[in-house]
């Protein structure tokens, strides 16, 4: 177990450890989850958490150029600035609360989704074209049609 990071005291449970999780991506096996090809043949639905690693580096690789790129632009540890951003105005921030479900499996006992952070999905799920625009401060993706796409792709069941 890990001592609880100060960035999460007062917006996590009280429990003096490390809580997980931070963020939700495409953890779902059903809708959206990932539809995918082998063999010329098309396969639904696939998801899991270590499928939003990918997402996670082509997010911040994005916002690291928008930065300026090389060494001016890159985040380090980017925990206490999230934290900030989600108890702050989460949805202008471009973190989208989910609050269906839970994330109990095979028989056990899981947490229940909620308004804010939870245990089941952390802050929640993200629009990628607002959390750009929180992190750099520029419109990189203002294109409405490319926020809704991306929302839709990381959502999870639930709002």
């Amino acid at each position: 177990m890990f001592s609880k990071p100060a960035y999460q005291n007062d917006l996590t449970p009280n429990d003096n450890a490390l809580d997980v999780p931070d963020i939700s991506l495409l953890a779902t096996v059903k809708t959206p989850g990932y539809v995918f090809g082998y063999q010329g043949k098309l396969f639904c639905c696939a998801g899991g958490t270590s499928f939003a690693s990918p997402y996670w580096a082509e997010i911040i690789a994005l916002i690291e150029q928008l930065n300026g790129g090389g060494n001016s632009g890159r985040l380090g540890s980017l925990n206490s600035e999230l934290y900030s951003l989600a108890s702050s105005d989460a949805a202008a921030n471009g973190i989208r609360y989910v609050t269906k479900g839970n994330n109990a499996f095979e028989g056990a006992k899981g947490y229940k989704a909620t308004i804010g952070y939870d245990q089941a999905s952390g802050w929640g799920t993200l629009d990628i074209g607002e959390l750009v625009n929180a992190f750099t401060g520029k419109k990189a993706l203002h294109d409405e049609r490319i926020s809704q796409t991306f929302s839709l792709m990381f959502a999870q069941e639930g709002e």
